[in-house]
């Protein structure tokens, strides 16, 4: 999948834009699934919310993720431009692929979390290490707490947090 603007709510796509800059930041040539896991961390927002109520503890799990971007080969200098990497391609995918089996419109932070507890790259491992794996993994069946979208600003919720 192409990302564009269009297929995701506004804090899904800030989220993806900020991988983008993630990526050039720390010289990597290929946006990945572990950029992505780090910028929906460092929104502070609706991700650190589902995984503190997994039990995860948000920063630890920022921690894991920085160790895992850093041993990731680098270039010289920033790169021009990034290219996006087969993993994140696949859990981009993955996750437009949870947005229609709820009947959503847009893809939400929430798709984009259970996708990446599927991540064969990092998401699984990283996220299981922190304890959220199996708890994102259960709730991505549970549909009985379901509320259908509003809009893509504020997307109704797989995962219930108050």
């Amino acid at each position: 999948m192409q990302p564009t603007a269009e297929q995701f709510t506004e804090k899904a796509w800030a989220a993806i834009l900020s991988a983008q800059q993630l990526a050039q930041k720390r010289r990597h040539q290929q946006l990945e699934t572990e950029h992505l896991l780090q910028a929906l961390l460092e929104q502070d927002g609706l991700a650190s919310r589902i995984l503190e109520k997994a039990g995860v503890t948000p920063a630890a799990l920022q921690s894991s993720v920085d160790s895992h971007l850093t041993q990731q080969p680098a270039l010289q200098s920033p790169p021009e431009s990034v290219y996006l990497g087969k993993g994140l391609s696949d859990l981009l995918d993955r996750a437009d692929s949870l947005k229609q089996d709820y009947g959503d419109s847009y893809i939400s932070v929430e798709h984009l979390l259970l996708a990446l507890a599927d991540d064969s790259r990092c998401g699984r491992r990283l996220l299981s290490q922190a304890g959220a794996g199996p708890w994102l993994a259960q709730k991505g069946h549970q549909r009985c707490a379901r509320q259908p979208d509003r809009d893509r600003s504020e997307p109704g919720g797989l995962l219930r947090v108050p």
